[in-house]
């Protein structure tokens, strides 16, 4: 979470984890750009899951693999 923080970027890790919470608050639109950029993949996918949304090549990767990546981001 504070590594996508720092990618989108939003001021507090704690923000992500609203977003990821059940019941929890949604990113506006400008922050879901970023957050679908971020992941490589769609806001689309984001909102939905919608397996046959258009999105880039990262779109089927596991949540795990998508906080890799991020990690990954964050180290470079």
């Amino acid at each position: 979470m504070q590594a996508l923080a720092k990618l989108i970027p939003v001021q507090a890790w704690q923000t992500i984890q609203q977003w990821e919470r059940e019941g929890g608050t949604a990113p506006k639109r400008e922050r879901l750009k970023a957050v679908a950029k971020a992941l490589q993949t769609s806001e689309r996918w984001l909102l939905f899951g919608d397996q046959d949304a258009k999105s880039v090549k990262h779109d089927k990767i596991s949540p795990s693999e998508k906080r890799q990546l991020v990690q990954e981001a964050q180290q470079t």
